[in-house]
């Protein structure tokens, strides 16, 4: 899946802002994040070469076509080559998206290894447009790496990486001057698309206008997180309500709806999982500002009515909605 289309989608034109670059140590571990890096000595791990040739070549599965590795090249990106566009090296960049403290890596494919007759070597390029080069992720994991059905559209998109607290995130900037009509929403221009990891993949994390406030993806204002008026409620001292991604609408959340109202908690996936779906709050155990809840997730608590949740990955920050807001299918009874 490309992301590449509608306003605030996280795909960049060029001209963007430059940002500071997220640092390696050429080991394939990373630096501190004060320094820019063009990763001239990174190395492609053997394992991450694997793991990508393995992907390419399950998806090599057209009739008639035939995979061949032998020839691939890996190229670090040295702050030149980023947007090469040419059939030869693969271009990479080392980060840690995922926060794991292990290398993963935003590629620019330009040989996926797919032969065909009279093609030397399938590529992404075929999809460049108006919006520039496709970008892949390869990302690491407990089971190894794994390459990201989400991939980024845009151009120079190598030198927008930095580091935002435990992780690396993409950061694109969007201008009159550099904007196309599709940045344009309901609300206006989206001025700041964050592209990273959350809930166990890639994609847009944050999205703010010219004025540096949270916005949805119409670059509308989120509306103030709502406190019900009232005190919050132990066990996990949070206001009793309803919770959604920063980066979402109330009535649109994507990424789910958290519940809680100090008997029952759990996480809806309206339309598909309503309020059958949460459980007795328990004994949740503390551990510093994280409460492990019986099913094994936990919950963050930023502020009385900010969070954020986990279930073996950290969901972005989560803020108070209205009842009447969410989902019909997420609103509880009794």
């Amino acid at each position: 899946m490309s992301t590449a289309c509608g306003p605030g989608a996280a795909s960049a034109s060029s001209d963007l802002a430059n940002a500071p670059a997220a640092a390696s140590n050429g080991a394939g571990d990373l630096a501190s994040s004060d320094q820019t890096s063009t990763n001239q000595a990174t190395p492609f791990p053997s394992e991450a070469r694997e793991a990508w040739i393995a992907t390419q070549r399950r998806n090599c599965n057209t009739p008639g076509d035939r995979f061949d590795a032998r020839g691939i090249r890996f190229e670090a990106f040295n702050g030149r080559n980023g947007n090469e566009a040419a059939v030869g090296a693969n271009i990479f960049r080392a980060a840690d998206f995922n926060g794991d403290g292990r290398s993963d890596f935003i590629m620019i494919t330009n040989d996926g290894g797919c032969r065909t007759s009279g093609n030397e070597g399938d590529t992404d390029f075929g999809m460049i447009g108006e919006r520039g080069i496709p970008h892949d992720f390869l990302v690491s994991g407990p089971r190894g790496y794994q390459l990201e059905s989400e991939t980024l559209v845009g151009d120079d998109l190598m030198s927008k990486v930095v580091r935002r607290g435990d992780r690396d995130v993409i950061e694109l900037r969007f201008t009159a001057e550099n904007a196309l009509p599709r940045d344009y929403g309901r609300c206006g221009l989206v001025a700041q698309v964050v592209f990273g990891w959350a809930n166990g993949t890639m994609g847009v994390i944050e999205r703010r206008n010219a004025r540096g406030q949270l916005v949805d993806s119409e670059n509308c204002v989120q509306a103030a997180a709502p406190s019900n008026g009232t005190a919050p409620v132990a066990p996990l001292n949070i206001v009793a309500g309803y919770y959604v991604a920063e980066n979402e609408t109330c009535g649109n959340p994507v990424s789910g709806v958290f519940y809680y109202d100090g008997r029952r908690v759990g996480m809806m996936y309206p339309p598909e999982t309503g309020p059958a779906e949460l459980m007795p709050i328990g004994r949740p155990v503390r551990q510093g500002n994280m409460w492990r809840l019986p099913d094994g997730s936990e919950v963050q608590v930023l502020a009385p009515n900010r969070i954020r949740w986990s279930y073996e990955e950290l969901s972005p920050p989560m803020r108070m909605c209205a009842s009447d807001q969410v989902p019909a299918g997420a609103r509880v009874r009794g």
